[in-house]
């Protein structure tokens, strides 16, 4: 597997990504406590013009300095992840993980883990010490965050929990090893 980081020319390869899952335990923060309900749903892949308009949105993060990594198998894509510079939260100190996808055949494999940690270094240089997840509320999504030492995140982003309110609200913590 290759780790790279990708050019503005190389986002679109965010198309070949098999987002597919069968989902069946959906996590939902109540007041601050997450409760996993059965809930089943067969994702066949992102809703109708969602991945457009994400790409549209790496693009120009891309385009205001922001990092696009990805990780390859020969010339094919099997995970990407985004990271916007922009400092969120009251201390200034948070940045958002935009995008974090691995594709179906490539699923645990530790790709995700270290398209995250590439992220959360670069975040580290830039000067955050936190990284912003709005993570789908699949089980197997947030069990992965939750892995990695994320938590709920202390300090709700307004402006992200408008494009996503029912996601799972989460921070790292990047300042120690994990």
């Amino acid at each position: 597997m290759e780790y790279r980081v990708l050019s503005r020319g190389e986002i679109d390869l965010m198309y070949r990504i098999d987002r597919s899952e069968v989902v069946e335990e959906i996590y939902y923060n109540q007041d601050g406590t997450l409760d996993l309900k059965q809930e089943f749903c067969d994702m066949p892949g992102f809703a109708p013009g969602e991945l457009d308009k994400l790409v549209r949105r790496i693009y120009a993060l891309y385009d205001e300095g922001g990092t696009v990594l990805g990780a390859f198998e020969g010339n094919t894509i099997a995970g990407i992840a985004a990271l916007e510079v922009k400092f969120r939260g009251s201390d200034r100190d948070t940045m958002n993980l935009l995008a974090l996808f691995v594709s179906k055949p490539y699923r645990r494999q530790g790709i995700g883990r270290w398209l995250v940690e590439g992220i959360a270094q670069k975040a580290w240089d830039m000067g955050a010490t936190k990284l912003y997840i709005s993570a789908t509320p699949s089980r197997n999504t947030v069990q992965f965050y939750m892995g990695i030492g994320a938590q709920l995140a202390s300090e709700i982003d307004p402006e992200l929990f408008e494009l996503e309110p029912l996601d799972i609200h989460l921070e790292l913590d990047i300042r120690a090893p994990w």
